[in-house]
């Protein structure tokens, strides 16, 4: 019984979808298959299909779909690895369809996390400037490793002028600094450290600012 061959009696474009056809075993629908699929394994109609070539059939298939998802992920926005999975884990895609879709992602690369890492610090550092404390937290948060974290760091960061970057920051948060320099200096010092930026970054700034409130 489990060597019982189906024949494949038809096959048809899907409707709405033109990159993929609906396949008949034995006269009835039993499921959709992608082009790209149906091309490698040379499906055509009147092949009889063993249990065995049927499941091979849809193994492929599901790693087919899960790979059409990662890539209108990223196509949307750059996603770490772990984000990837992540998100294919709550779509319900077969973990052995995503762990052979990133595979094969990564191995033409895209999905890269050192190449996400650095393009995420350039936005950050771009719509909300952050010190690398904050930023190798963040990307930790998102499951980049600490290798492609501190290379994405070095790389990214060595384009960047950090001191004018947390002057520029400071100068705007100085209009809401109270004129007492003793509390000017502590408002303004404990902002720029919560931004992850460190102590020897931020005292000449702060020392820069205060000296300019009036006594």
């Amino acid at each position: 019984m489990e060597n019982k061959q189906t024949v494949i009696t038809r096959i048809e474009a899907q409707k709405k979808r033109r990159d993929r056809v609906n396949i008949y075993l034995d006269g009835e629908f039993a499921f959709g298959l992608s082009h790209e699929v149906l091309v490698r394994f040379d499906i055509a109609r009147g092949d009889q299909i063993t249990p065995g070539r049927l499941a091979e059939i849809q193994a492929a298939e599901a790693v087919q779909s899960t790979k059409a998802k990662a890539l209108a992920l990223i196509g949307y926005r750059l996603r770490s690895i772990e984000e990837i999975r992540k998100r294919l884990t709550e779509k319900d895609f077969p973990g052995a369809a995503i762990d052979q879709a990133v595979e094969d992602l990564i191995r033409v690369g895209l999905l890269n996390d050192r190449q996400y890492a650095e393009a995420f610090i350039r936005t950050r550092m771009i719509q909300r400037p952050s010190g690398e404390r904050l930023l190798r937290q963040e990307l930790r948060q998102k499951g980049v490793g600490e290798a492609d974290i501190d290379a994405a760091l070095d790389s990214t960061l060595a384009e960047l002028n950090i001191h004018d970057i947390v002057s520029e920051l400071a100068a705007k948060r100085s209009r809401q600094l109270p004129a007492d320099k003793l509390k000017a200096r502590k408002r303004l010092s404990d902002f720029l450290l919560r931004r992850g930026f460190s102590w020897d970054v931020v005292k000449p700034v702060v020392d820069e600012i205060v000296v300019k409130i009036a006594d």
